[in-house]
């Protein structure tokens, strides 16, 4: 692709942290020979766990399938080690058409702006904080009735009804929340 004047084309990937955030800027032209390497240094420098990835793609000027690739390639990777990731939109309409084209907005969240970007990932992180603080409540609520239900049926103490529960999960490779689930629901009956 021919350069656009006063724009430089050559490919770069430059980090910035943005409140515990992980930027990746990639500028230029972005095809098989600038992706080299580009992969393992958005990994590499992914492993400080950072609360998420925003790929900033804004001033990339042409992308090709490698350029794609590395995209999923990326949300792949991060989300393995469950690091949200989410792409700002390239300026250019032509390359935001060849990331339609390739689907990249059904497989990995993007934002037309890096605040967007970095504003889904609080967002999505907040989500996620809420939901295990939820789950923690629950379990922590039907552990209790059926620590309060073993410990009278048994006459045994709540420290005794809890171990119970434990060496039951051990045995059968069950969480505790799962065994004080059945308790609670009448299903099982733990004596001893």
């Amino acid at each position: 692709m021919a350069g656009h004047p006063g724009r430089p084309t050559d490919p770069t990937l430059k980090f910035e942290w943005q409140e515990e955030i992980l930027v990746a800027c990639l500028t230029g032209e972005i095809d098989l020979a600038s992706t080299e390497g580009y992969l393992q240094s958005i990994i590499e420098t992914s492993q400080a766990r950072p609360l998420g990835v925003v790929l900033d793609l804004s001033d990339v000027l042409y992308l090709d399938s490698a350029g794609v690739r590395l995209l999923f390639l990326a949300h792949r990777e991060l989300n393995r080690t469950r690091v949200p990731v989410v792409a700002v939109l390239p300026r250019l309409e032509v390359v935001r058409r060849i990331l339609s084209v390739a689907e990249v907005p059904t497989v990995l969240p993007v934002g037309d702006t890096r605040s967007a970007a970095i504003a889904q990932i609080k967002l999505d992180k907040a989500a996620t904080t809420a939901a295990q603080l939820q789950h923690a409540l629950e379990s922590r609520v039907v552990i209790e009735q059926a620590k309060g239900i073993l410990a009278e049926r048994h006459n045994v103490d709540l420290e005794e009804a809890f171990e119970r529960m434990r060496a039951l999960s051990r045995r059968s490779r069950r969480s505790v929340r799962s065994i004080a689930t059945d308790v609670v629901g009448g299903t099982i009956d733990i004596s001893a």
